[in-house]
């Protein structure tokens, strides 16, 4: 095993002698600083692996300003060795993240179980990382093959069976390949959107889009179902010619998975409303429905991947609010909802007005 170094940061000299002494005897090799710029120079040179540091230190970098800054540059665990430990101090110091605070005067078998459990506490924490990005790097490799090899593989079943049943009738068994391989599709997509959201690297390509051509083509995608049910829709559209800064694919998915809830919970001959309601720098859009509403204690819950409600009918994999909630903060904008049990639900989101 490599030889941990130790970096001791104390502008006393006969501490910092004392403690080279009995670290260098507990087999540690140790570097020595007097001030905090002192201290950042040394652990370039030094590359610590782990840094004693003393709170008052001379100079324009105290001891917490030094221990925060090596912290950040060499990912180092800190234990302060100081003689203050008042409220105030012990707050500021905090801010670095310390391993440990050891008062003076101290037992050299403090600092002796300080330095090891520092050093453990920080090896298995360097571990769990490297695991937890071993794991990324695993499910990114696998989306690239979602991405890419199943849906080409999946367009080999779709594009045939939707030539086939082109000209035959509605229920024929090619048209239920049809629907089965676009389901598929959706929820493909869905994954990787997910996938995409949670590493914060969701395709967003913004541009001044006028939020009346969004809601008509969330609507005229959406009429047949709409149709289906007799549903009345209600369009309160002051000015549609408002613009919003957004990504209009991205924005249409939203609306087109809102949307399709409500015409999904809306009894026949129920009423969806639409609504754009403009603020000085924000626009707000609303779809209101006349469904059964939403229980309060499900509610936190809507936004949540994978999330089904035990007293609605399982459709879909659960993704969808998930993904309209990554957009639309994606976009710098909110999402939310209000409702009554028996009255109907009204799902809103903001965006920037371009």
């Amino acid at each position: 095993m490599a030889q941990s170094r130790i970096l001791v940061v104390e502008d006393e000299q006969l501490v910092a002698l004392d403690l080279v002494k009995h670290l260098s005897e507990m087999g540690y090799a140790v570097v020595t600083a007097s001030s905090g710029q002192h201290a950042l120079d040394e652990a370039n040179r030094f590359q610590p692996s782990i840094a004693l540091v003393d709170i008052k230190l001379p100079g324009a970098i105290d001891g917490i300003e030094a221990a925060r800054r090596l912290r950040q540059a060499f990912d180092i665990p800190i234990v302060y060795v100081t003689a203050y430990a008042d409220d105030s101090t012990l707050k500021q110091a905090s801010t670095a993240e310390p391993y440990g605070y050891i008062l003076k005067p101290f037992q050299l078998r403090e600092i002796k179980a300080a330095v090891e459990m520092a050093l453990h506490r920080h090896a298995m924490e360097s571990q769990r990382q490297h695991q937890a990005q071993r794991a990324v790097r695993l499910r990114e490799e696998i989306l690239a093959i979602v991405s890419h090899d199943l849906r080409n593989l999946l367009n080999v079943i779709l594009l045939p069976a939707q030539q086939l049943a082109a000209n035959k009738p509605v229920c024929s068994l090619e048209q239920a390949i049809v629907r089965g391989a676009q389901r598929m599709k959706r929820l493909i997509g869905d994954l990787l959107d997910v996938a995409s959201i949670d590493a914060g690297r969701l395709s967003i390509e913004r541009r001044a889009t006028p939020a009346g051509e969004l809601l008509c083509q969330a609507i005229e995608s959406l009429r047949p179902e709409i149709a289906e049910k007799s549903i009345a829709l209600d369009e309160q559209l002051p000015d549609p010619s408002i613009s919003v800064q957004c990504d209009p694919g991205r924005i249409l998915q939203v609306l087109l998975n809102l949307l399709g809830n409500a015409i999904k919970f809306t009894p026949p001959q129920g009423r969806i409303t639409l609504r754009l309601t403009s603020g000085d720098h924000l626009l707000c859009f609303a779809i209101a429905d006349t469904g059964p509403g939403i229980a309060p204690s499900e509610i936190p819950l809507l936004f949540e991947r994978f999330w089904h409600s035990p007293r609605a009918y399982r459709h879909g994999a659960g993704l969808g609010l998930y993904i309209a909630k990554g957009i639309i903060e994606m976009h710098g904008g909110q999402i939310w909802v209000d409702s009554r049990l028996g009255t109907g639900s009204t799902f809103s989101f903001t965006l920037p007005r371009a």
